[in-house]
């Protein structure tokens, strides 16, 4: 899979810019804030349909500019074959266009590029709070699986339905009645999400021990493991469990009118030599453990979908050693690469491959 050009307009901080790429290595480097990160943003955004910096597409409007739209357009070539992607926003909302086709629905977007973004922010997997993990499993299985993008849309309008019963003033019985036909609802959906996390967390387990063992030199072994309730989960019963968890705290949820049970409240739990990563990891720890988890996310979408995905990298290397920057290079020789920096000389340092270099400055595109 590779990307060939990127046009955007009124995007972020571009009026109108076009950048083309290699097969290769892509360097794009400038000073912090000239809008380097924005063009990885636009790129992944066509695989995950969602930026992963904000959730409201008005914000990523170029503000600079009276106009109230912008326009992400990305050719790339997919098993041999030339396609486009358009993402546009105005003021009647999203439309995503795959090869001059309107999609009716936002899932029939996924799978048709893949990309896998690192970031600083990765460290937030493992240190940040559980929302941060479930977002970052849940993004990752809708990139490879489009069914699973549409239960969870199902089990989100369900929380939500509940969410409005147990705070509206109505009747207690009624609510009562109306919850326990919704708890039934959810449990049935949301022991599919369960479901689904729970076998691509199992194949991640595997493959993300290798691998940190790997980077580690053999000193860390690193767990993943879904937790569910608080209590670690398999994949034994999961429909039954929900539904025993849901009727227990029945009385708490109307009590305090909120959702506690679900894969909303759900988390993974991150070892590292058994020690919970979150609580005891150092820094490097944890920053090898984040580095282990998106290398093991490229292994599993190649696998599941038969190609190599772009591998995005926003400004990861130059915190890493000579000697881990090429083991991740090394790692993906045969992908295209994508890398932002602010110091191009201190990236790559005896790389005999080709590279191209993108210079960025206030939004404009010089190669």
């Amino acid at each position: 899979m590779i990307v060939k050009s990127l046009t955007l307009t009124n995007f972020r901080n571009y009026v109108q810019q076009t950048v083309e790429f290699d097969n290769g290595i892509n360097i794009i480097h400038g000073k912090n804030g000239q809008g380097k990160t924005n063009i990885l943003e636009s790129i992944f955004m066509c695989s995950a349909a969602k930026s992963p910096r904000t959730s409201n597409f008005k914000e990523m409007v170029n503000m600079d500019t009276n106009d109230d739209f912008f326009v992400i357009s990305m050719d790339y070539s997919f098993r041999d074959m030339d396609s486009n992607i358009k993402i546009k926003y105005d003021n009647r909302g999203k439309t995503f266009i795959y090869n001059d086709i309107v999609l009716d629905k936002v899932g029939e977007l996924m799978t048709r590029f893949l990309s896998i973004l690192f970031t600083p922010e990765d460290l937030y997997i493992i240190k940040g709070g559980p929302e941060c993990r479930r977002r970052f499993l849940d993004m990752f299985i809708c990139q490879v699986d489009k069914g699973y993008f549409y239960l969870l849309q199902k089990y989100n309008r369900l929380l939500k339905q509940k969410s409005s019963c147990l705070k509206a003033d109505a009747d207690s019985s009624e609510k009562e009645t109306y919850i326990h036909v919704l708890n039934d609802y959810m449990a049935d959906i949301g022991s599919k999400v369960i479901d689904k996390r729970l076998s691509v967390l199992r194949e991640m387990k595997e493959k993300t021990y290798a691998i940190h063992k790997n980077i580690s030199n053999g000193l860390e072994e690193i767990d993943l493991n879904y937790v569910f309730s608080g209590k670690k989960i398999d994949d034994h019963n999961v429909k039954e469990t929900m539904n025993q968890k849901l009727d227990e705290s029945l009385e708490k949820e109307l009590l305090r009118k909120v959702c506690l049970v679900g894969p909303h409240r759900d988390d993974i739990e991150i070892r590292i030599n058994e020690k919970d990563a979150r609580t005891f990891g150092s820094q490097g720890q944890i920053r090898t453990a984040a580095l282990s988890l998106k290398l093991c996310q490229a292994d599993i979408m190649e696998k599941k979908c038969g190609e190599k995905p772009v591998v995005l990298l926003d400004d990861v290397l130059s915190e890493l050693d000579i000697g881990r920057q090429r083991a991740i290079v090394e790692k993906f020789q045969k992908n295209q690469i994508i890398i932002t920096c602010t110091d191009k000389e201190k990236i790559l340092e005896n790389n005999n491959g080709s590279i191209r270099y993108i210079f960025v400055q206030k939004g404009k595109i010089i190669v």
